[in-house]
């Protein structure tokens, strides 16, 4: 069986992280997709796709995306219920995202940003995960990011980027 979705949109918001009760980073957005209409007039509908990003994902949306960021995502859907305060039975559907790719040249991800792409090359490059020690991995996540993050500091939790010759954006993925 097969379940995997691919999307290409615009954030609609600027990003929020929440944490878990166990302090686990996430966070929930949406993606503005444009589909043809099935019509006549074959004019554009946007659709509102909710997607949720976690951990490592989740704080490199923090970091990178703002409002109106143009972005790949791949993920799963899932459907969720729950009682609400009334105790009725709500359902939701999002996307949850394990793959991320900006559609935006280097130079868009600085100027909005402020982060400089220092230690990524113009060729292919994964960074390796340096050796575990002792501390928890979302202690890691929480020392780690900062006002000061940078790409160098993504690898340091595991996160690859990636940067080719061809179209000048970059493409995150967790390891």
């Amino acid at each position: 069986m097969l379940n995997k979705v691919s999307l290409i949109g615009r954030t609609t918001h600027d990003v929020e992280l929440t944490f878990t009760k166990q302090g686990i980073p996430y966070t929930r957005l949406s993606l503005a997709v444009e589909r043809k209409r099935i019509s006549s007039s074959s004019e554009k509908q946007t659709d509102f796709i909710p997607i949720v990003l976690w951990r490592t994902q989740a704080e490199f949306a923090k970091n990178f995306l703002k409002k109106g960021t143009l972005v790949y995502v791949e993920g799963e859907l899932h459907v969720n219920q729950y009682t609400n305060q009334s105790n009725q039975l709500q359902r939701t559907t999002d996307v949850t995202v394990f793959e991320i790719k900006l559609l935006e040249s280097r130079s868009s991800v600085v100027q909005r940003t402020g982060i400089t792409t220092e230690g990524v090359s113009k060729r292919e490059t994964q960074y390796q995960q340096p050796e575990k020690n002792n501390i928890k991995p979302d202690e890691e996540l929480k020392n780690l990011y900062n006002e000061d993050t940078s790409f160098n500091s993504l690898h340091e939790i595991g996160i690859s980027v990636f940067d080719d010759d061809n179209d000048d954006s970059l493409f995150i993925k967790e390891n």
